[in-house]
């Protein structure tokens, strides 16, 4: 696992799509993870993002989202 300050995510993480003539695009998939713990709040969050399928294809292709935010003080849980 690699940390990264908040200040560097916008040039660090982004989705690596393939080209749009690449004839295996069909088969592309990506994943990225975000974990952050605020200790001010104590507020601790699991963001995941994935990418499955041919991204230039929306018939075909899919997105999916997780989210999951506990606020310790309060025993809140989203998912």
């Amino acid at each position: 696992m690699t940390l990264y300050r908040v200040e560097d995510t916008a040039s660090v993480d982004a989705f690596n799509l393939p080209s749009i003539f690449d004839i295996k695009a069909r088969f592309y998939q990506e994943w990225h993870d975000f974990v952050f713990f605020d200790r001010k709040t104590g507020i601790f969050g699991l963001l995941n993002f994935g990418i499955h399928g041919n991204p230039y294809d929306s018939k075909r292709g899919w997105g999916s989202v997780l989210a999951y935010i506990v606020d310790q003080p309060k025993k809140y849980f989203l998912k």
